[in-house]
């Protein structure tokens, strides 16, 4: 057997126990939750809508800190402001569905993986860890204020952590990573490209 099959073979059976510990865990007959507090009652059914088969390695996560001062401008009034302090995350992967036998290569004594172009797995904001400074002006628009201004900064954490090389890193953390895993596996030079 060909270390490329090894490969897709371990592959395709992580995804496969993922899938199947999902499914068992959210697919019991009687997945009811009563909640009782004092004089209320809450139900919840958990009905489990779609199930998807993901293959992206992360493999870097920035934290990153966020002032933003967001300002709506009015012509006759004082502009409302809020300032806040938003904490984000940004997470670079790489997606291991692109990759095939084709991307994999085999010598003698090195092997040849061509992984796909680092990109951002996600990036949000930190809602718990994010804190509204001051409000200015907006008493009848704050909540419309507030969401603009998280929007903005959401914006920003992802647009500040591309300017911090994140894809760089993640391919560095690739190499790093995945060439022990195949050396100790094939017992071969190894060489990760892009």
């Amino acid at each position: 057997m060909s270390f490329k099959n090894i490969v897709l073979i371990i592959v395709g059976l992580t995804l496969v126990i993922s899938t199947a510990i999902i499914t068992y865990k959210f697919s019991k007959p009687d997945n009811t939750i009563v909640e009782k507090a004092e004089n209320t009652e809450v139900s919840h059914q958990v009905i489990v809508e779609k199930i998807e088969h993901l293959g992206k390695l992360e493999l870097v996560k920035f934290l990153v800190k966020d002032i933003i001062e967001h300002k709506t401008v009015k012509q006759w009034w004082p502009d409302p402001k809020v300032v806040l302090i938003a904490s984000g995350e940004v997470a670079g992967c790489i997606d291991l569905k692109k990759i095939d036998t084709s991307h994999i290569t085999i010598e003698p004594d090195k092997i040849s993986v061509k992984l796909p172009a680092p990109e951002i797995c996600f990036y949000k904001v930190d809602h718990q860890n994010s804190k509204v400074y001051t409000i200015e002006y907006g008493i009848f628009e704050e909540a419309a204020l507030i969401d603009q201004a998280y929007k903005v900064a959401e914006k920003q954490i992802m647009e500040a952590a591309l300017k911090m090389d994140i894809l760089n890193q993640t391919k560095q953390n690739a190499v790093s990573i995945l060439t022990p895993f195949i050396q100790n596996l094939t017992g071969k030079k190894v060489e990760i490209l892009f």
